[in-house]
C-alpha cells in the first residue's frame, strides 16, 4: 500500500558515544566463578590460567575507532499515533465507516516487518471483596487488526522485513462497523467498563522490537429506537419514612403520575400529571421535589456469591413551585450523559424519576407533625425517535451482538468506489443530527480482517490496594498478587446468587 513520506529539513547532527572495545568488555565481565556461565560457556585457552587470560584479553587496547553504528529497529525516538479524519471526537455506531491514519515519526533509517493497527472491544468487571481479594473479568466483543505497510502475516510462514526512510509517514486505513447493536460505552460503576480501544503498532524485524501507540478510546453508540407513544398511568401509596427500625409502615396519600409515554429520546419533554390524595384531612402538602436520576449496576459472580457495585448519577433536580394534590412535572430529558437504557453480561444502565414529598400533618391543641416520603418511577431511555425510525437506513436489520457473528473489519482504499465496497454511512457527515446524544463531550481518550472468537473469562486477583459463552465474544484470564497496584474501586455488595449476568 502506497503511502505518504515527509523527510526531515536538515536533520540535525546526533553525536554518539564512543566505546572502546575493553571498555564495554569490562562492564560485562563474566565471572569464572559462576555455576550458570560454566554450564552455558565453554572456553578452551590451552595452558594457564583462565583468569590471567581473560585480563589479558580485556585490557588489550581496542582496534576499533569511530562511532559504532545505530541499530535500525524501533527505539524510544520512534512514535507511532493514530488520527482520524475529519472531527477530532469520534463517535462510532452500527453501520458506519471510520476513516484514519496511522502516522509513524521515524528520526533514523528503520527496517521493519509490518506496521499494522488493531481495533477490539472489551468489558471489565473487577470488584475488591472485604478481605482485600480483588476479582475481574473481561469479555472481548471483537478484535480485528489490519496491515497498513509490510508484509501480511502468516500462520506458516516467517515474514521478511523492508527498510523504512527517516521521516513522516502517513498510511491511511478504512473500517468498517457492521450493523450490530453492541453495548453502549461506560466507565460506570467503579470497577466497571465498556471500551472500544484502537492501537497501532511497528513490528521490528526478526521479532524483534514492536513500538506501540498509546491506547485510543473512542466512543460507541447504538442505535435504539423508542417505542410508539402509548399513554401510562403509575400508581403508588406513600407512606412515612421510618427512622427507629419499625417495621410498621404508616400510609399518608395514594399518588397518581399519568404520563403521555413509555419511552423517551435526549432532547424530548417528559409531561407528567400528578395527582395525589391524603388518607388523613389533617395532612397537607408543602413541598414537593423531583429528580432525573441515572443508575449503573455491575454484578461480577464469586466463590461466595454474586458481587453487586452500584452508582446513581443525579441528572437534574429541580423543585415544584406551588405543591399541591394536582401538579404538572415538565421537563427535557438531558443530553448530555444520557445514553440508552442497556443491560450487558455485567452491566446494567436505567433512568428513574425520585419523588420527594413532604407532608405535614396538624392536630388539635398539639404541635404539627411533619412527614418526609418518596417513590421511584421508571423511566425508559432510548436515541432514536418512534417517528424518525426511516430516517435510518437498513434499521430493521440491526442485530443485537449477542445473537450476531459480525465484527468490524478493515478494508482497502481502492475497493471504496468499487461495488463490492461495504454499504455504510461514514461517520464525519453527519455530525449536526437533530439528537445532541451522538454528539457528546466525549472526545477520543490516549491513555484485519481476522476477528477472534471468544468466551468469557474471569480473572482472580489479590490486592491490599485500591459460564457460558456469548457468540462473538472471548476472553482472558490472568492473576495478580497481593500488593499490585490496583484502581480504588472500592468493595461491593455480597449476593446469595451464582448468576453475574444482566442478560
Amino acid at each position: 500500500m502506497s503511502h505518504n513520506v515527509q523527510l526531515p529539513n536538515n536533520p540535525p547532527h546526533r553525536p554518539r558515544h564512543q566505546h572502546s572495545r575493553s571498555q564495554q568488555l569490562t562492564s560485562t565481565q563474566p565471572s569464572l566463578t559462576s555455576r550458570r556461565h560454566q554450564q552455558h560457556h565453554s572456553i578452551s585457552i590451552g595452558s594457564g590460567s583462565p583468569r590471567g587470560f581473560l585480563d589479558h584479553f580485556v585490557h588489550q587496547p581496542s582496534q576499533l575507532h569511530g562511532p559504532i553504528p545505530t541499530s535500525p529497529m524501533p527505539t524510544s525516538n520512534t512514535s507511532i499515533d493514530i488520527e482520524f479524519d475529519g472531527d477530532t471526537q469520534v463517535i462510532i455506531r452500527p453501520n458506519r465507516i471510520v476513516k484514519g491514519k496511522v502516522i509513524l515519526h521515524a528520526v533514523d533509517r528503520l527496517y521493519l516487518t509490518r506496521i499494522r493497527i488493531k481495533f477490539y472491544a472489551e468489558e471489565t468487571a473487577m470488584i475488591k471483596l472485604d478481605d482485600g481479594l480483588c476479582q475481574q473479568a473481561t469479555t472481548t466483543f471483537f478484535e480485528t487488526e489490519h496491515t497498513v505497510w509490510g508484509d501480511e502475516m502468516k500462520p506458516y510462514a516467517q515474514s521478511p522485513w523492508e527498510e523504512l526512510d527517516a521521516g513522516k509517514h502517513e498510511f491511511p486505513f478504512i473500517l468498517k462497523f457492521p450493523n450490530v447493536n453492541y453495548p453502549p460505552s461506560v466507565d460506570d460503576p467503579p470497577g466497571f467498563s465498556i471500551r472500544y480501544i484502537w492501537c497501532a503498532h511497528a513490528d521490528g524485524p526478526a521479532g524483534q522490537t514492536n513500538t506501540m501507540s498509546k491506547k485510543c478510546i473512542t466512543p460507541y453508540r447504538p442505535i435504539i429506537a423508542a417505542s410508539p407513544d402509548k399513554d401510562w398511568t403509575f400508581r403508588t401509596t406513600l407512606f412515612k419514612e421510618n427512622h427507629g427500625g419499625s417495621k410498621k409502615q404508616h400510609a399518608l396519600a395514594h399518588l397518581v403520575a399519568k404520563f403521555n409515554k413509555q419511552c423517551y429520546c435526549p432532547d424530548e419533554l417528559l409531561s407528567m400529571q400528578l395527582n395525589m390524595v391524603p388518607l388523613n384531612s389533617d395532612i397537607k402538602i408543602t413541598n414537593m421535589a423531583y429528580r432525573f436520576r441515572r443508575h449503573h449496576q455491575g454484578r461480577l459472580a464469586t466463590q461466595r456469591g454474586t458481587a453487586v457495585r452500584q452508582q446513581t448519577h443525579e441528572l437534574l433536580d429541580a423543585t415544584i413551585p406551588e405543591p399541591s394534590t394536582s401538579s404538572s412535572i415538565v421537563f427535557s430529558i438531558p443530553t448530555l450523559m444520557v445514553s440508552p437504557t442497556f443491560s450487558s453480561r455485567h452491566i446494567r444502565t436505567t433512568y428513574d424519576l425520585l419523588l420527594r414529598v413532604t407532608m405535614e400533618e396538624t392536630h388539635f391543641l398539639k404541635r404539627s407533625t411533619t412527614f418526609h416520603c418518596e417513590c421511584s418511577i421508571p423511566i425508559h431511555i432510548a436515541n432514536l425517535p418512534y417517528d424518525e425510525m426511516m430516517r435510518i437506513p437498513d434499521l430493521y436489520s440491526i442485530e443485537r451482538y449477542t445473537q450476531s457473528k459480525l465484527s468490524p473489519f478493515f478494508y482497502d482504499d481502492g475497493q471504496d468506489n468499487e461495488t463490492t465496497s461495504p454499504p455504510g454511512y461514514y461517520a464525519g457527515h453527519d455530525r449536526h443530527e437533530r439528537t445532541v446524544y451522538w454528539s457528546m463531550q466525549t472526545s477520543p481518550k490516549f491513555n484485519s480482517n481476522g476477528c477472534s472468537a471468544v468466551t468469557p473469562t474471569t480473572t482472580t486477583a489479590s490486592s491490599n490496594g485500591g459460564g457460558g459463552g456469548l457468540m462473538g465474544c472471548s476472553s482472558t484470564t490472568s492473576h495478580h498478587q497481593r500488593g499490585s497496584s490496583l484502581p480504588d474501586i472500592g468493595e461491593a455488595n455480597i449476593l446469595l446468587s451464582s448468576s453475574d449476568e444482566w442478560s
